[in-house]
């Protein structure tokens, strides 16, 4: 089957739509819906629908939508050139966008909604946006898994995330502990994958994230004040700029993005945030200022390689980075038993510093914050090979550039080019 030139303009009326499908089940397989006016599908207030190896090509802002769905499959699907609709922004909202939004748009509940083995290629915003699974079930969920994101960018929005997870509302475990695993996403403008879930333990674990741009790959806990929470990024395989050029062929009108890349930016706590934010200041998504004064992020063997210090347009290509907008505090960071392959002195580490537009009566006083200052990466148990910084060691710590602290400290020497100070 084909749908062709479908969809209308500015409403929810997408080209394939389930809406109030409750009886039998409905399958749609191998299919094409393209050039449409709007969304491509939706399944809205529907059960027992299935959806597998179907090709959903140009859409404006949404491509796939689930919402109030229960015994849903995604299955193998192909969602390809999506765009943002007509306007900028400048009245003070924004769209909402994505690829793949599931259950999000209205933050509706949603039970039995699996998606595996799809393709987002070309969209704004995200290319998932989806709830994950409870901890301990990555061998068995097939709730969100084995999917593919690359080439995720928006103007408006500031960027692009490859996957942003969340917790289920429907499932009470999500708020202990939440589990994201064994997805893929490349060349995304912001974050390879980010999640901003209310749980008090997180983790993220056998993703390969690659040549993805500001946002890296990182995780924030929406926790309380004070909460002790744990974030654990493990055993992914992190990459550098792959062959893959960001300008294929500038000449012929084919997009062209040079961005500075830094690939894991660890999130922080507290702080929730919508997952289809519609005000301009809200983006890029992994913008978030609340903080919680508690928490720790552990990355454990991980393994983290092709870092050569520039990209091919001469931009910075980075393995560890900070948050820029945590102005109060940062949580301490600690690294165990990850292997560094062919990662470049001045490819390690970029930290950010106090913004000086935080000395204002409102955020700080007189004097801008000090928190990105205070940064703490602790690594142990590293293992190099290939090229490596220079004096790598197994056991270490970077620290930020706090001018009136780490010139005093001890085995601590500045890395100007990390703004960072490398203490044994």
């Amino acid at each position: 089957m084909e749908i062709y030139n479908a969809s209308q303009h500015y409403t929810a009326r997408a080209a394939l739509r389930f809406e109030g499908a409750i009886g039998a089940h409905s399958s749609v397989v191998n299919c094409s819906v393209h050039n449409g006016l709007g969304w491509s599908a939706s399944i809205y207030k529907s059960a027992n629908i299935h959806l597998e190896g179907n090709t959903f090509w140009v859409s404006k802002p949404v491509g796939l939508r689930v919402d109030t769905g229960t015994n849903i499959t995604i299955k193998n699907n192909f969602v390809g050139q999506v765009t943002e609709r007509d306007g900028d922004g400048s009245g003070g909202f924004i769209d909402k966008w994505g690829a793949y939004v599931i259950c999000s748009l209205e933050g509706s509940t949603c039970r039995d909604v699996y998606v595996t083995g799809n393709i987002a290629a070309g969209a704004p915003y995200a290319g998932f946006v989806a709830p994950s699974y409870s901890c301990g079930d990555e061998n068995t969920q097939k709730f969100f898994r084995d999917n593919v994101a690359h080439s995720i960018d928006g103007k408006t929005c500031k960027g692009g995330a490859g996957m942003i997870t969340y917790a289920n509302p429907a499932v009470s475990s999500h708020g202990s502990c939440l589990e994201t695993s064994n997805n893929l996403a490349y060349k995304c403008t912001q974050n390879g994958f980010y999640s901003v879930a209310a749980s008090e333990h997180l983790v993220v674990k056998h993703m390969t994230v690659m040549d993805n741009g500001r946002g890296g790959f990182g995780t924030r806990a929406n926790t309380p004040d004070r909460s002790n929470a744990l974030i654990e990024v493990t055993e992914n395989n992190i990459l550098g700029e792959s062959a893959i050029p960001d300008c294929p062929d500038a000449s012929n009108g084919d997009y062209c993005i040079k961005i500075d890349k830094v690939a894991m930016v660890p999130g922080g706590f507290g702080g929730g945030k919508d997952l289809h934010p519609t005000s301009p200041s809200n983006f890029p998504y992994w913008k978030v200022n609340a903080h919680n004064w508690a928490g720790l992020t552990h990355f454990t063997n991980n393994k983290i390689s092709d870092f050569g210090g520039k990209t091919m347009y001469d931009m910075k290509s980075v393995v560890l980075g900070s948050v820029p907008w945590d102005s109060d505090i940062t949580q301490p960071n600690y690294f165990y038993d990850n292997h560094f392959t062919d990662v470049a002195e001045d490819s390690f580490a970029l930290l950010a510093s106090p913004s000086p537009g935080w000395a204002n009566g409102k955020d700080c006083g007189n004097f801008p914050c000090t928190a990105p200052n205070n940064v703490l990466n602790s690594f142990h148990r590293t293992v190099w090979s290939g090229r490596t910084p220079y004096n790598a060691k197994s056991r270490f710590q970077v620290i930020g550039n706090n001018p009136g602290f780490s010139p005093y400290q001890a085995d601590c020497q500045l890395k100007s080019s990390w703004n960072a100070y490398l203490c044994e």
